[in-house]
Parts: C-alpha cells; structure tokens; sequence
C-alpha cells in the first residue's frame, strides 16, 4: 500500500482575481441589511433618549436639539 501526500495547493489565478475585485452579489446584500439594521437600532435608540427628561440627558451626555437633529436628518 503507498501513501500520496499532497502539498498546499496553489491558488488559481481566477480565485485570486475574484478574491481582489468587487465584492459577490450575497456580500453586497448582506451589507446593506446589515447597514439598515443599524440604522434601525440607531433610530431607535434616539427614540429611546428623546422620551428621557432634560436632566438625564444631560447626565449621559446628550444633547436634545443634537438628537433631534439627528433624527430629522434619517427621514429626510
């Protein structure tokens, strides 16, 4: 009985090339989900803050007209 070893197998030059250039169609779209749920939690966070009282916020160190604006600036 023989053994057959093999070594590491070199890339192919299409691998490699796919590998540098844009992105794959899954990655793309899994990006832009994964960017929009982070706006979704962002905006909902701010919601959050925004139903705290003056003094509160101002003790976490938040401003209420920055979190306004913020807010107005996603839905526009």
């Amino acid at each position: 009985m023989a053994a057959v070893t093999y070594g590491a197998i070199p890339a192919t030059a299409a691998s490699t090339a796919k590998a540098a250039g844009k992105p794959s169609l899954f990655r793309r779209i899994v990006d832009r989900l994964i960017e929009a749920r982070s706006r979704q939690a962002e905006a909902y966070v701010r919601t959050h803050l925004l139903a705290l009282d003056a003094e509160t916020l101002a003790r976490l160190g938040y401003d209420r007209d920055e979190l306004k604006r913020a807010s107005q600036e996603i839905l526009l």
